[in-house]
């Protein structure tokens, strides 16, 4: 429900309503160096023919 959803005003409020903070939203295009996840630890999550770069650009 939330990748389908998460652009909707009521998706919005209701997980505003549980916790998240929304002004802490922000749109991430590259991960940090120090993150423990690596493409390959993902890799059977994603679509064929792309990759965990791909998806955050």
């Amino acid at each position: 429900i939330t990748k389908k959803n998460w652009h909707e005003d009521w998706f919005f409020g209701h997980q505003f309503m549980n916790g998240v903070n929304p002004r802490m939203i922000q749109n991430c295009s590259k991960l940090p160096s120090n993150f423990a996840v690596q493409g390959d630890m993902v890799k059977n999550f994603l679509p064929p023919k792309t990759t965990l770069d791909k998806e955050l650009k």
